[in-house]
């Protein structure tokens, strides 16, 4: 680039020797036309000079414009290099960070509110006939419902609701003796499950424990209790911006006559 802006000034230069060296020296001296020649043949050259040093300005804007995204994809690629490992990390942190926070929830609200959650949830599982039950007259069951895969053989389910930070094995007992035959007992619970009701659970006819924690993974997938939000990525776009602006060739010097 210096060398061409080096030729460009050394032609003007000529050109403007050539001027006044017409006006100076006498006619005879110098033939007109061969200084009309000179300053022609100067004047071409340094329009195409600045021509190429314009073409020049416009390769070194484009090959800036893509070093931009070059330095852009460099990054991204070195952050995706390390990123599933950090991301999954930093996502399993803000779900159980989520869970943890309904969960703590579940244990604050009304009962009643806490029932009716449940059959909301057991609505949106699938679960048809879903009733909250009257807390008197039913021996301990809150809510009763009945699922059907295909509406084939409906099954009968009698729901227990205890907001309590933990339950044990007597509760899963007595559970039993409150079903109805035929239906299948579930036990939903805010809290946790202690070993012995676990134990409990699994023997015939089985119980269905949901404990708090479970219950809030329900909660989050089926979209209640939880705001999703959305991240977006930006990448450079240059070509949709204005481009840089170019250095317009200087005007051809006039031939000298």
């Amino acid at each position: 680039m210096r060398r061409l802006r080096t030729i460009e000034f050394v032609l003007a230069a000529v050109v403007c020797v050539a001027g006044i060296v017409f006006l100076v020296l006498p006619i005879a001296a110098i033939p007109d036309e061969a200084l009309i020649g000179a300053a022609s043949v100067a004047a071409a050259v340094v329009w195409i000079v600045q021509g190429l040093r314009s073409r020049f300005d416009q390769q070194n804007s484009k090959r800036e414009r893509e070093g931009v995204v070059t330095e852009y994809e460099r990054k991204l690629s070195a952050l995706a290099a390390g990123a599933p490992e950090r991301l999954r990390e930093a996502l399993e942190g803000l779900r159980d960070a989520t869970l943890s926070a309904i969960q703590t929830h579940l244990g604050t609200i009304d009962p009643s509110d806490f029932e009716r959650l449940v059959a909301t949830v057991l609505e949106k599982l699938g679960f048809s006939n879903v009733v909250v039950t009257q807390s008197t007259r039913d021996h301990g069951i809150d809510v009763r419902a009945s699922y059907a895969a295909g509406e084939v053989a409906p099954i009968d389910f009698c729901v227990q609701v205890k907001r309590t930070e933990s339950v044990g094995s007597p509760d899963v007992q007595k559970l039993r003796g409150a079903c109805t035959k035929g239906e299948n007992p579930i036990l939903v619970t805010s809290g946790r499950f202690t070993d012995d009701a676990v134990r409990e659970a699994a023997q015939l006819p089985r119980v269905t424990l949901v404990s708090g924690e479970r219950l809030a993974e329900l909660l989050s997938g089926l979209g209640l209790g939880v705001r999703k939000e959305s991240l977006s990525l930006h990448e450079p776009d240059l070509d949709s911006l204005p481009q840089a602006q170019q250095q317009e060739p200087a005007s051809t010097p006039a031939s000298v006559a």
